[in-house]
């Protein structure tokens, strides 16, 4: 029971360690066609940029 209880304890703990932060999460716009993530700007953080395709008859509101 002793090792029953080490073993959740330490599975837990692994499994909490690997939370994604809100660095991690992206949504993309309505309609997004391509993505792709480099560093642009050569700061050291990896740039997301997205394209999507733009209907010239859409009005943005």
């Amino acid at each position: 029971m002793k090792t029953f209880k080490l073993l959740v304890i330490a599975l837990t703990l692994f499994l909490f360690s690997f939370i994604s932060g809100d660095k991690s999460e992206y949504t993309l716009p309505a309609y997004g066609r391509t993505i792709i993530s480099v560093d642009l700007d050569l700061d050291g953080d990896i740039d997301i940029v997205s394209g999507h395709i733009y209907y010239w008859q859409t009005e943005w509101s």
